[in-house]
């Protein structure tokens, strides 16, 4: 599980378990913890075109040994449709080889993706 921060706080946590490998990125999920009403209360969304979306940027991740993860940037988003709230997370631009030792496989798993949709094509 990786832990999500805001200003040094823990806001919540992610699997971080989908991603595109390719462009380093990894997104999952996001359950809220304790300091995530506090974060709502003081840290206003970035504005959207779309009502509906809230986007937060400059967070931090940090892996499970407490260890803060080199990326570009964390972006937050929670969609709201029909009276309920989405939340996931997503840490943009994790450089290889962190990716792999970060989701063992996941560069595999893409290749063959990429060569089964190549396949199909032609």
């Amino acid at each position: 599980m990786f832990h999500i921060f805001f200003d040094g706080k823990l806001i919540g946590r992610s699997a971080l378990e989908e991603g595109d490998p390719a462009m380093g990125c990894a997104e999952g999920r996001f359950m809220p913890c304790e300091g995530f009403s506090e974060f709502l209360a003081r840290v206003s969304p970035e504005q959207d075109n779309d009502p509906a979306l809230k986007r937060w940027v400059g967070l931090t991740v940090f892996d499970h040994e407490g260890a803060q993860i080199e990326c570009l940037d964390v972006v937050l988003f929670a969609c709201e449709f029909d009276g309920e709230r989405d939340l996931w997370v997503d840490a943009l631009g994790i450089g290889f080889p962190l990716y792999e030792e970060l989701f063992p496989g996941r560069y595999a798993t893409y290749a063959t993706r990429v060569d089964q949709i190549k396949d199909e094509t032609h």
